[in-house]
């Protein structure tokens, strides 16, 4: 970044990090990929501020390890099986859109992206780590609208390059002299996305400089372009759909209510005949 494009830097949370703190206490934080790195760092400040957290990983001796770390009192919950991110069927065991939909009556649902600058940037030399984190950033923004529908807040965190084991020699000697993204900030931005209910749709970028928040209406071409104008008959197509879907089940409980109903009263009017018919 430079210093001319607007930078919310750590002001961005710390502005309103005392409303998130009150909120974590009461959010359950479901975490993949907790054994190191932004997910450990995510699940122990979480943890700090009270939150329950549930967590996974490949390996689970380093899922057992981070829940250590989180120190005693901590609320943190060891998934027993591993999770491997790249399977599908696995995630969806811990976490996805279907169980923050049966959690309708849930405040606070949020999912939260962990993509990268290589979303936005692309990466030199990385054409498999840039499509994978330009994928992240796809369904990001295309979920943001089931999101709207279902009460879901979105955010994805695209963190410049931090101190990670990630991070592989050769690219380190690239790095060298080049400043590092903070892993406080990416944690910040994570926690601030998972439990600040007014925060929703932003792209976190995070660099050296700290972090700026990108409104998901600023990717559009602007407000009277067609692109906007598309996702606008989308967002409404979906929550159409998605209230004629909760109309549907409603008047399923209410027909299934009068059916036993009218059972119960036809069962209780043989009864009657019977009992008169043998007296």
């Amino acid at each position: 970044m430079t210093s001319s494009t607007p930078k919310a830097s750590i002001d961005l949370y710390n502005s309103s990090m005392a409303n998130v703190k009150a909120a974590v206490p009461a959010i359950a934080h479901s975490i993949d990929r907790a054994g190191s790195g932004f997910g450990r760092a995510f699940t122990i400040a979480a943890a700090k501020h009270g939150a329950k957290v549930f967590i996974s990983d490949l390996s689970v001796a380093s899922a057992q390890e981070t829940a250590t770390l989180a120190g005693k009192g901590a609320e943190v919950t060891v998934y027993s099986e591993s999770c491997d991110v790249s399977s599908w069927e696995a995630q969806l065991l811990i976490l996805g859109m279907f169980y923050l939909r049966e959690n309708h009556k849930a405040k606070g649902r949020a999912m939260v992206f962990l993509g990268s600058l290589a979303s936005i940037s692309g990466l030199p030399s990385g054409p498999m780590y840039g499509a994978a984190k330009h994928g992240v950033l796809g369904l990001f923004r295309s979920v943001y609208y089931n999101g709207l529908a279902d009460g879901i807040n979105m955010n994805i965190i695209c963190p410049w390059f931090v101190d990670t084991k990630i991070i592989a020699p050769l690219t380190r000697i690239g790095l060298f002299g080049l400043p590092l993204a903070a892993i406080e900030d990416v944690v910040g931005g994570m926690l601030r996305s998972a439990s600040d209910p007014d925060f929703n749709g932003n792209t976190v970028v995070i660099d050296a400089e700290g972090i700026l928040a990108i409104p998901f209406d600023q990717f559009s071409a602007g407000e009277s372009g067609y692109f906007a104008e598309f996702e606008k008959r989308a967002a409404t197509s979906i929550t159409t759909e998605r209230k004629i879907k909760d109309l549907g089940l409603i008047l399923r409980q209410v027909s299934y209510y009068w059916a036993a109903l009218f059972s119960t009263l036809l069962f209780g009017f043989f009864v009657k005949a019977k009992s008169t018919k043998k007296a």
